[in-house]
């Protein structure tokens, strides 16, 4: 016989989109994930913490006056 368990977390996040007049060069997008499982023989769980990160980085081009 087995036992089988799933944990499905599915995450869907918009954000307005910037734009300075054209699209930027230099433009990095970067997802970080940080995952901490633990269990508790004493107290018959298990815990599973999740942080999820976007970040967006760009460089700013230089306006001329």
């Amino acid at each position: 016989m087995q036992k089988s368990e799933v944990l499905d977390v599915r995450i869907k996040a918009c954000r307005p989109r910037f734009k300075a007049g054209s699209e930027l060069s230099g433009k990095v997008n970067r997802v970080i994930l940080d995952i901490n499982q633990t269990s508790n023989e004493s107290m018959e769980k298990e815990c599973l913490d999740i942080d999820l990160k976007w970040e967006v980085e760009a460089e700013l081009a230089e306006c001329p006056q």
